[in-house]
C-alpha cells in the first residue's frame, strides 16, 4: 500500500510540477487502506472475562460499563 502511494506521489509531482499539467494530478488517486471491523466478544467470552476478575468492586464496575 505504501509503495503504491509513493508511486502516486511521484506521478503527481511529475505531471503537476515537472510537466506543468494542472488538471492531471487531481485525477491520480491515492490507494485507500482497508477498514477492518473490531473484534467483538461473544456472550460466553464476556461471562468468562467477568468471572476472572477477582474483586467484586471491579467486577461490578466492569459489568456496569
Amino acid at each position: 500500500m505504501a509503495a503504491l502511494n509513493q508511486t502516486v506521489c511521484a506521478l503527481r509531482f511529475l505531471y503537476g510540477v515537472t510537466l506543468g499539467h494542472a488538471e492531471s494530478p487531481e485525477r491520480i488517486v491515492y490507494a485507500r487502506s482497508l477498514r477492518t471491523l473490531p473484534v467483538v466478544l461473544s456472550a460466553d467470552e464476556v461471562v468468562a472475562f467477568l468471572e476472572a476478575v477477582p474483586s467484586l468492586k471491579c467486577r461490578t464496575a466492569l459489568t456496569t460499563a
